[in-house]
């Protein structure tokens, strides 16, 4: 779900991260119907407790895996990397103390980039999440990178979606 607008979804519920357009107020939760953007995939940390993990035979084995957990006092960790196992990367998450995390989609899919490095695939993916700071919400200091550090591409209205999170 993207801007009120949901893009996929079936009979299921699934625990996921929501929020609210231009507020931080981030949240792990399985109900979003009142939220205006919400992602899920497969949950491996709910209330700082390692959950029984569901996904489909594909998502399984040792691959890369992208991964967004929150640790209880707010900060955001986004993972991409390579050489995890569901199960290995619920683990790490535990080991990290993280208050909720969420394994997104892998292989191919995981790539980063953070200024200064990056971590990519061969293919192109048109799907991406794009995490900024508030101005002076790097200890008091005006935000390191006003402008986009990396060009993504030409985006078509048509066929790319995308999420904005705001982080203070």
């Amino acid at each position: 779900k993207s801007n009120g607008v949901v893009y996929a979804s079936d009979q299921w519920t699934y625990f996921g991260y929501g929020w609210h357009q231009n507020q931080a107020d981030i949240r792990m939760t399985s109900q979003y119907s009142d939220l205006d953007n919400y992602i899920c995939c497969v949950c491996l940390v709910y209330q700082g407790k390692a959950q029984e993990l569901v996904y489909p035979a594909e998502m399984g084995g040792v691959r890369p895996r992208t991964l967004i957990g929150l640790y209880p006092d707010g900060r955001m960790l986004f993972v991409v990397g390579e050489n995890y196992s569901p199960e290995s990367l619920r683990t790490y998450c535990v080991s990290l103390g993280l208050a909720s995390a969420l394994m997104l989609d892998g292989g191919g899919s995981s790539q980063g980039i953070v200024p200064g490095d990056a971590y990519r695939q061969t293919r192109k993916v048109q799907n991406f999440i794009l995490a900024w700071l508030d101005k002076g919400g790097n200890d008091g200091e005006p935000c390191p990178y006003p402008e986009p550090t990396e060009e993504v591409g030409q985006p078509k209205p048509d066929w790319v979606k995308w999420i904005q999170w705001h982080l203070n």
